[in-house]
This record gives C-alpha cells, sequence and structure tokens, in this order.
C-alpha cells in the first residue's frame, strides 16, 4: 500500500485544465487553473495520506462536473493533474472541494468549497492560482485540549524518555486516536527526532527544555524536561557510623547524593539502599534522587 506524508503546503503545482465548451461558434474553450493548498497547521505531515478527491460543482446550479480520485504517489512532493469538464461561459465560476483520505479510507483533511474561474488565455502566467485552505477533519477534530500525562521529566545526554498526551473532547474525555504533534520548543538542550512520538532525545548541555504536544486543530500542552549529564557517582552526605536500640529507628537518615562527572547534582535518578551486614531493615528500597541530588532512607 502507498502512502503519502503530506509535509505543510503540499500540492503546489496541482492544475486542473482543459475545461471544454464544444457549443460556442469558435470551437472548444479551454479554462486553466491551478491549486495551491494552504494547511491550516504546519504539522499536517504526521498524518498519513493516500488518495485526493477532487470535486467540482458549477455555481450556477450546483451540478457536479467533476469528481475524481487521484492516487497519490508516496515521494512525490506535488501532483500535476490534467482534467476536463464543460464550460458554459468563458467567466465561468466553479465550486472546488479536495478531500484528502488516509490509507484507511478515512477523510482526514478537508478544504472549500472554494470558488474557482477559470481562465481561457493560453498564456501560462496567466493561470489562476486557486488558494485552498486545508483543515484538519479526522479523527479528534472535534478535540478541544491536549493533556501531556507527565508533569515533569528527566533525561540523560544523549539518552530518550518517551511521553505521552492525550486528546480531550468538551466533556473532557480522552479522544483515541488523535493525532499528537510533539516538538522541542529549546532545540539546542533536547530534540524530538519523530514528531508523530513522544520520545524526547537528551543533548549535551544542561538546561530545561520545554517539550511541547499540540493537536493539528491548534490546542496545546507543554511539560519540562530536565537534560543533565548521565550520573557517575553516589556520596554519603549524612547519616553514617549511627548507633541505636534494636528493633528502634536510627535518630537520623541516611542521606547519599548522585552526582555526574561535572560534579554536579544529577535528579530523578533510581538510587537503591540495601541492608548488607548487621540486620535491620529500610523504609524504602529505591527512590528517586532530588533537584539537589539527594535520597534517603531510615534504618
Amino acid at each position: 500500500m502507498k502512502r503519502w506524508i503530506v509535509p505543510a503546503a503540499v500540492l503546489v503545482g496541482l492544475g486542473i485544465a482543459a475545461c471544454e465548451d464544444t457549443t460556442g461558434p469558435d470551437g472548444p474553450l479551454t479554462g486553466h487553473f491551478s491549486i495551491v493548498p494552504t494547511f491550516r497547521s504546519q504539522s499536517a505531515g504526521v498524518v498519513d495520506v493516500e488518495t485526493v478527491r477532487v470535486l467540482l460543482v458549477r455555481a450556477s446550479d450546483e451540478s457536479v462536473v467533476l469528481d475524481t480520485t487521484i492516487t497519490l504517489e508516496p515521494d512525490a512532493e506535488s501532483v500535476d493533474l490534467s482534467l476536463s469538464v464543460p464550460v458554459l461561459t468563458a467567466d465561468e465560476t466553479f465550486l472546488l472541494t479536495l478531500e484528502l483520505v488516509s490509507p484507511e479510507g478515512d477523510i482526514v483533511f478537508t478544504g472549500g468549497p472554494t470558488p474557482v474561474t477559470p481562465t481561457t488565455s493560453q498564456d501560462p502566467a496567466a493561470t489562476p492560482a486557486v488558494e485552498v485552505e486545508i483543515e484538519y477533519t479526522g479523527v479528534g477534530a472535534e478535540a478541544v485540549a491536549v493533556d501531556i500525562v507527565e508533569e515533569t521529566a528527566s533525561v540523560a545526554f544523549e539518552e530518550s524518555v518517551a511521553l505521552t498526551a492525550v486528546a480531550l473532547g468538551a466533556d473532557e474525555q480522552p479522544i483515541p486516536g488523535t493525532p499528537i504533534v510533539w516538538s522541542s520548543l529549546d532545540p539546542n538542550l533536547a530534540t524530538v527526532p519523530d514528531r508523530g512520538t513522544g520520545v524526547v532525545v537528551g543533548g549535551l548541555q544542561r538546561g530545561v527544555a520545554r517539550i511541547q504536544a499540540e493537536l493539528l486543530t491548534g490546542p496545546t500542552d507543554v511539560v519540562e524536561v530536565d537534560v543533565q549529564p548521565v550520573p557517575s557517582e553516589v556520596t554519603i552526605v549524612s547519616g553514617n557510623g549511627q548507633a541505636g536500640m534494636v528493633g528502634t529507628e536510627l535518630p537520623l537518615p541516611l542521606v547519599v547524593r548522585v552526582t555526574a562527572a561535572d560534579g554536579l547534582a544529577v535528579e530523578e535518578v533510581d538510587v537503591f539502599f540495601s541492608v548488607t551486614s548487621g540486620g535491620g531493615s529500610l523504609d524504602v528500597e529505591g527512590i528517586h534522587s532530588d533537584a539537589e541530588g539527594l535520597a534517603q532512607a531510615i534504618w
């Protein structure tokens, strides 16, 4: 199955020509125009499109003069067409509608109806370019918000973390299958290699990267991802060498700090405590280091 990934402002150069009037005294009358779709969302490329339906209706009587479907080549950046319809007058107006259809058969983008008046001039420079605004009409087009599930996240240099988000309807219920576009607002700190997934890759600079989830209809949400080096050392901060009664908690917690090669703290690192000798038990076994790289347990 061939799939055509729709980038922003595709189909430039899509042309419909050879609109003939065979009833005129001077022979066939040919009209020309081209279609220049503009996508309302600059992130339309995350949705697969296989075919485009072109519907042309005569404005005077609303009769359908053209209804055809074209298969889009997967590697094409534009599509060139040559189609024929009867023209009654040299300045006749038609209404043009475009429907972009997914491989599953769903109409995912729609444009029009847009008024079109072909030119009968034989000068290619006189051919009008008809701008058609294309908007997303597929699954989740009615969503009013997008919510990133993770409130905060962290990622190590050159490693990745997967984020998730849900599209919400007016009733605040999730709409499964809604396309969600991911991007980094701070690409110097972290990148999103595939805009269709929430996988974030850390760069080589410490900092907080803002990662955005966006619906093709406009709503967005942003989460902060802490980008930091890989942890390289854990050191004792306090609580070592204490003594206490059997069966009671030691007076102070055991505290350690996690740092990277640059000597600075690393947060959100899994730190595991265990008793290796002497007996006793811990209140936790695993815990995340905090913003200062600290993690603690009570023995």
